[in-house]
C-alpha cells in the first residue's frame, strides 16, 4: 500500500505540534522558528502532508492518528553564498563567492523513517533548486549535514568539501543529471 504525500509551502494551519523526528533541535526549529523565518523571508519551509483524499489508506496502514494537516516531514531552502574553499575541489575554479541554494534542514517524522520519505523530500528540494536556477544564478545545492546524515546525501552525489566532510555540495550539472534519471 502506497502512502501518498504532497509537499506544500509552510502554512500556519498545519499541525506542527505533534511532529517528532527524534532530534530535539529540528523539532524545536519547526515548532518555534519556521514561522518567523518564513515571515521574514529568511528561508522557505516546505512540509510533507498526507495527499488529499488518502487518509483512509493512512489509517488502514496503522496511522490512525494522521490527519490531513499532520506534518510528516519538512525541509527548508534559502539563497546563500559560500566561499569556493567550502566546496569540493570541483568548485575551486568558481569565483571566490559562489551562489548556491542552501538546504538548512530536512527531517522526517520518526514513525515514517525507513519508508523513503527522506529521499522523496530531498528529491523535492533538488527539483526546487533546479527551478531556482532557471531564474537566478546558482551553482548547486549546498548542505551543512549532520554527521549521521552525510552518507544519505552522498548516495545522491553530494560531494564533501576537502576542509570539512559535513559541508556537502551537489553541483547543478549533477542535479540536472539526477533529475533526468
Amino acid at each position: 500500500m502506497t502512502l501518498e504525500v504532497e509537499v506544500v509551502p509552510f502554512a500556519g494551519h498545519l499541525s506542527r505540534a505533534d511532529f517528532d523526528c527524534g532530534n530535539k533541535e529540528l523539532n524545536d526549529w519547526l515548532h518555534t522558528t519556521a514561522s518567523q523565518h518564513q515571515k521574514r523571508g529568511v528561508s522557505r519551509t516546505f512540509l510533507a502532508i498526507p495527499m488529499k483524499g488518502t487518509l483512509d489508506a493512512w489509517h488502514q496502514a496503522g496511522f490512525e492518528d494522521i490527519e490531513d494537516t499532520t506534518v510528516l516531514g519538512f525541509f527548508t531552502l534559502s539563497s546563500a553564498q559560500v566561499m569556493n574553499i567550502e566546496l569540493p575541489p570541483a568548485g575551486s575554479k568558481l569565483p571566490r563567492n559562489v551562489p548556491v541554494v542552501r538546504m538548512g534542514r530536512l527531517a522526517v517524522h520518526q514513525r515514517l523513517k525507513g519508508r523513503g520519505f527522506g529521499t522523496m523530500l530531498l528529491m523535492e528540494a533538488i527539483t526546487r533548486a533546479a527551478q531556482v536556477s532557471e531564474t537566478i544564478g546558482v551553482t548547486g545545492l549546498f548542505v551543512d549535514a549532520k554527521e549521521d546524515a552525510a552518507p544519505f546525501y552522498e548516495r545522491f552525489g553530494f560531494q564533501a568539501a576537502a576542509s570539512n566532510p559535513l559541508k556537502l555540495w551537489l553541483p547543478m550539472a549533477s542535479i540536472t543529471e539526477l533529475l533526468r534519471t
